[in-house]
């Protein structure tokens, strides 16, 4: 594979995984403002409804049961409690049939000691000690301040408002009114435009609730432990039961998630569609734990957007990564070619001059540091000027051509190079081989010429094409000077000529 091309094959792909990358946690970063925000909005939403439940409790509690003659009727639970809850009972059984008006569910008056004194949604059920079912009732009769919160009860679980009632600033026990999770639940439905359903702890449902009444329950299919309130036979499944279908182990998953008792939003899938899916913890009133839960689904358009947006994102930061890549390859290709061109000679395809001069420098450094031999052949076709006379230019280009293939084909160890210096004129540099080791290397050279049998019959020097030779080589411990070293390699060749030719001149130091 071509270096330059693997250099960028390994760019683009670094850059697209880094480029994935960063747009997964970009994505991620953007999904999290929105869990949190859908977060956000479920809580504020909820107890937006919890306040308008309240206000409505607070309206009927102070208008019609925190008055005189109410409380009156009141104060005698203990002496004529038979009287007092008939006449009770009489006295606000209108507000009791119109508080469908404001969907509360329920008034319950309790003893200051926390029996049942009056269910006006079961009047035969009272008497019952509430004080180990009923934390709001135990604390409104113990501290004598109002409380809201969630509770299971007796006979069914939902927001409790309880207030406590004074006649003559004597403590007559509380009075209660709620709502129920259904209520709640259809209220979030509409104001999310999403489905909910209501899980609750069976733990809890054992403990509280009539066993009478606990075949308003039935287990869920999908969280270990907890119950749903039966649905009427032949309901279709919710959105909840499809994507809890789907996803059985989310509760398992996020079961960790869930002990913390915040809000937590995750993003589910069902039928290519993305789904928010919001947790919401209901924390018992007083006590504060997690004793049921409420799961709200909606399809988040934005979501399904978000995951296509992150696609086709995907998909331009690649397709630019690869445009960009591929125009610096060419570029880089381009430019390898022009310096390569700008270094070699044309004619014979070896390095020439202008990469002597660089070359010479860098090997004697190198040579230097390791306290080598450094070695410099320079030599020159015999009567190349005849040979040219004789058998024209073009033949001349050939010999020059097949000497620097010569060249090159010896010099095949990692420090050895070869250049074209000028006209007939070549060079060799190489590395690491003392006086007699280089003058038997330079030897192969000028054997390999002659071995060419390239016929040259205006030489003196033989009957074929042969070259002089000067060798400099010397122990690279001190400072060499390229241009010196250069002087002393042409002095030797020029001797090598005044000798006869076809000869290697040399100087070892």
């Amino acid at each position: 594979m071509n270096p330059v091309f693997r250099k960028y094959l390994l760019i683009f792909l670094l850059s697209s995984v880094a480029g994935v990358i960063a747009l997964n946690w970009l994505s991620k970063s953007h999904l999290r403002q929105i869990l949190v925000a859908e977060e956000r909005q479920v809580d504020i939403v909820h107890q937006s409804v919890i306040d308008a439940y309240k206000t409505h409790a607070d309206l009927l509690f102070y208008n019609r049961i925190d008055r005189k003659e109410i409380l009156s009727i009141f104060s005698n639970a203990q002496t004529a409690p038979e009287n007092s809850r008939k006449r009770l009972y009489g006295a606000l059984v209108d507000m009791y049939e119109h508080m469908s008006m404001f969907q509360l569910k329920q008034l319950h008056f309790h003893l200051p000691d926390n029996r049942s004194f009056l269910r006006f949604h079961r009047p035969g059920k009272y008497g019952d000690d509430l004080t180990a079912i009923r934390n709001t009732v135990n604390y409104v009769n113990q501290n004598l301040t109002p409380v809201t919160g969630f509770e299971e009860g007796r006979i069914f679980n939902g927001y409790r408002f309880v207030y406590p009632l004074f006649y003559e600033k004597r403590h007559l026990g509380s009075v209660e009114t709620s709502v129920s999770m259904k209520m709640i639940t259809n209220d979030l439905s509409k104001l999310l435009d999403a489905d909910i359903e209501f899980f609750i702890d069976k733990n809890v449902v054992e403990r509280k609730v009539f066993e009478s009444e606990r075949s308003n329950y039935e287990a869920s299919k999908y969280i270990k432990g907890h119950l749903v309130e039966k649905r009427t036979a032949g309901e279709s499944p919710s959105l909840v039961d499809k994507i809890l279908e789907e996803n059985r182990d989310i509760f398992e998953t996020y079961a960790a998630k869930m002990k913390e008792g915040k809000t937590f939003s995750i993003v589910q899938s069902l039928n290519n569609s993305k789904y928010m899916l919001t947790i919401m913890p209901i924390n018992q009133a007083i006590t504060h734990e997690r004793v049921a839960s409420l799961i709200v689904v909606k399809k988040h358009s934005e979501l399904n957007l978000l995951f296509i947006k992150e696609l086709i994102v995907m998909i331009v930061i690649i397709l630019l990564i690869s445009i960009v890549s591929y125009v610096l390859y060419k570029l880089e290709i381009r430019n390898t070619i022009i310096e390569k061109i700008s270094i070699t000679d044309a004619l014979t395809k070896i390095s020439n001059r202008r990469h002597f001069e660089d070359v010479v420098r860098q090997e004697i450094g190198r040579a230097r540091r390791s306290e080598n031999y450094f070695s410099f052949l320079m030599l020159d076709l015999d009567y190349f000027k005849e040979y040219n006379d004789t058998y024209g230019h073009q033949e001349g280009d050939n010999v020059l051509i097949n000497v620097a293939k010569v060249l090159q084909e010896l010099t095949h160890r990692a420090d050895d190079s070869c250049f074209r210096l000028g006209g007939e004129e070549f060079g060799v540099l190489f590395i690491g081989l003392d006086p007699e080791a280089s003058l038997h290397y330079a030897n192969t050279f000028k054997t390999a010429i002659e071995a060419l049998k390239i016929p040259h019959d205006s030489s003196s020097a033989g009957k074929y094409v042969s070259a002089s030779f000067g060798l400099v080589t010397m122990k690279a411990n001190r400072d060499i000077d390229p241009d010196a070293l250069y002087r002393e390699a042409d002095k030797l060749l020029y001797k090598a000529k005044q000798g006869g030719r076809n000869q290697i001149a040399t100087s070892f130091s």
